[in-house]
């Protein structure tokens, strides 16, 4: 008997966008992909999107980054783009909306920041630690056996 295969669905910045068709190339024949066109961007986005990109497309497997774009200061401001504070709330409402509709959750951290480059160009200095600190006590939080907490590799 055929059993069908599973979808996964693809969520993250520029860095997904970077990797996706590889993903899609080496998983062509083993599951279904899905990942939207636009880049994922900041928590605040891929929430507003989450209906659209994630669940309405009923992935067995998601995998999910976000995270860079939030600690990145707004140049007219000099302020972060998403607050530590909001930073949390989103990923505690992305990862408990999901978490009951997908089987599988693979959350990958930000990627590293070359903190010179970054702070000449975006002042990102101390920004990334806090963030993955909170996206990892987030998933001590609401880990079952359903979640799998990857590093990104640099």
């Amino acid at each position: 008997m055929l059993t069908s295969m599973k979808k996964l669905v693809l969520i993250g910045d520029s860095i997904r966008m970077g990797y996706e068709n590889e993903v899609k190339r080496l998983l062509a024949d083993k599951v279904k992909i899905f990942a939207p066109v636009e880049n994922g961007g900041n928590s605040r986005r891929v929430k507003s999107k989450l209906d659209e990109w994630v669940i309405d497309q009923s992935p067995d497997i998601l995998h999910i980054n976000c995270g860079l774009h939030d600690i990145k200061r707004e140049f007219s401001s000099g302020e972060v783009a998403v607050s530590l504070s909001e930073y949390k709330t989103n990923l505690q409402y992305i990862l408990t909306a999901v978490s009951s509709k997908v089987e599988t959750v693979i959350w990958a951290t930000t990627t590293p920041v070359n903190s010179e480059w970054h702070q000449k160009i975006k002042d990102l200095t101390g920004s990334q630690p806090t963030f993955q600190t909170i996206t990892k006590l987030l998933f001590l939080c609401l880990m079952t056996s359903a979640f799998i907490l990857t590093t990104s590799i640099s």
